[in-house]
């Protein structure tokens, strides 16, 4: 079947179970946002973030977000200079969600924690986001957002 008549086939069927004004917006908004494709997520980022903490203290770092052999997207953040947090995540439409989890330092070495981020994907690539983690404080929420660094291909030759 043609993609095309197949979509609009699909839209007149959702049109006609809409009963509510609300339910007709969502279904317009559905069908009228660009959807960003999975390639533009995947990269090397500069993050700069607030923690899940009453000051909002501040950190930065890098994040880079690959896809496994699996097709699953794995993402893994160095936040400051040496902790690394490792995060196995899915994309749907123009959010990005990560489970991750990182190891304990200083009297918690040896356990690990765990938390949830969830990102916006700007048209731009970039990524703005919350998260939580069962360290965190719970009556806060952190906050990173994820600047796509360019790569430059360095491999031609100036000669």
């Amino acid at each position: 079947m043609n993609t095309f008549k197949h979509r609009k086939d699909l839209i007149k069927e959702q049109l006609d179970k809409c009963n509510t004004e609300e339910e007709l917006q969502n279904l317009l908004y559905i069908n009228t946002t660009s959807k960003i494709e999975l390639n533009i997520i995947l990269g090397k980022y500069k993050i700069k973030g607030q923690n899940q903490d009453e000051t909002h203290s501040s950190y930065s770092g890098q994040l880079d977000i690959k896809i496994n052999s699996e097709g699953r997207l794995k993402a893994v953040w160095i936040i400051g200079k040496s902790q690394l947090q490792f995060g196995t995540g899915f994309m749907n439409n123009n959010i990005l969600v990560f489970n991750f989890y990182y190891e304990g330092e200083g009297e918690h070495i040896g356990q690990q924690f765990k938390g949830v981020v969830v990102y916006n994907i700007l048209p731009n690539g970039n990524l703005d986001g919350f998260w939580s983690e069962e360290q965190g404080d719970s009556m806060f929420i952190g906050k990173e957002f994820a600047q796509k660094v360019l790569e430059v291909d360095s491999s031609f030759s100036l000669n």
